[in-house]
């Protein structure tokens, strides 16, 4: 988070992020959090702080087994370049003025989705490049609703330091995992189930899903708000919590698999029965 009406010697940085000179209190906490997300899925803004774990250890988790592809699977690819994921966390605290918002994502998103006879039996395996992310893009601030230009040197700083070994660790790290488990429908409409691995870490996260055909393309689509604790997570904070980063991490994500024409009618009765449109 950016520090707004500081004078500062000409080799130092005003920026409440990664590019602030050595020992000034940082906000890594923001990344490793949004890290976790895929969808998600993996981010954060600025610091060299390492997260602090709450509560007792969890229990460790194992990656899901795959789907074995049969005849009557219908296998869609993900499209990279039409499909998009948005993470912004805030400051927060009675100094949250000295601080900036951040938005992360683009479109970073690989892999493919396995349709089985019901959607309830299809499978998403899906990749984050950690190395491609962006930071700040002015078009996504004012879609937002925020100051879209800032410091240029200083966005660079932040997901420098986002992509460096204390944060998201891209040189050893570079790919972000996520892989469904489940698939089910309720009353609110589809949600699905999922381990993220960040890192060698295995996390399980619940996502809010919308289904969609538009063209040869399936969209899914959702939007959500989940907290540092939930994912065991404490959020950095500074001067006696004066300065601190907001619990909430707001996400959105866009996903679009590649639909053969032949398969169009076959997923359009898939979808439609449950979501009440092709």
């Amino acid at each position: 988070m950016r520090m707004k009406g500081l004078t500062r010697p000409a080799n130092q940085s005003t920026s409440f992020c990664p590019e602030t000179q050595a020992g000034t209190p940082t906000a890594a906490i923001q990344a490793r959090a949004a890290a976790l997300l895929v969808l998600a899925l993996s981010i954060g803004g600025c610091g060299l702080l390492q997260p602090e774990l709450r509560g007792p250890a969890a229990v460790p988790l194992d990656w899901p087994e795959g789907v074995s592809a049969t005849p009557e699977t219908i296998v869609l690819p993900i499209e990279r370049a039409e499909s998009q994921i948005r993470i912004r966390v805030d400051p927060a605290g009675p100094l949250a003025r000295l601080g900036h918002s951040h938005v992360i994502g683009g479109a970073v998103l690989e892999g493919h989705v396995l349709l089985g006879e019901a959607l309830e039996h299809s499978q998403v395996d899906l990749e984050l490049e950690v190395a491609a992310l962006e930071v700040d893009r002015p078009d996504w601030r004012a879609e937002a609703g925020l100051e879209p230009d800032l410091d240029p040197e200083a966005v660079a700083g932040t997901r420098a330091n986002m992509l460096g070994p204390r944060v998201l660790d891209a040189n050893g790290f570079p790919r972000i995992a996520l892989r469904s488990t489940a698939l089910r429908h309720d009353a609110d409409g589809w949600r699905i189930e999922a381990r993220i691995r960040l890192q060698d870490r295995i996390h399980a996260l619940e996502l809010p899903l919308q289904l969609r055909l538009e063209g040869e393309r399936l969209i899914a689509s959702g939007e959500f708000e989940t907290r540092h604790a939930e994912l065991g997570l404490a959020p950095f904070s500074a001067a006696g919590g004066a300065l601190r980063v907001a619990d909430p991490i707001r996400i959105r994500f866009r996903i679009a698999a590649v639909v053969r024409a032949d398969d169009v009618a076959i997923i359009r009765k898939l979808i439609t029965p449950i979501t009440g449109r092709p």
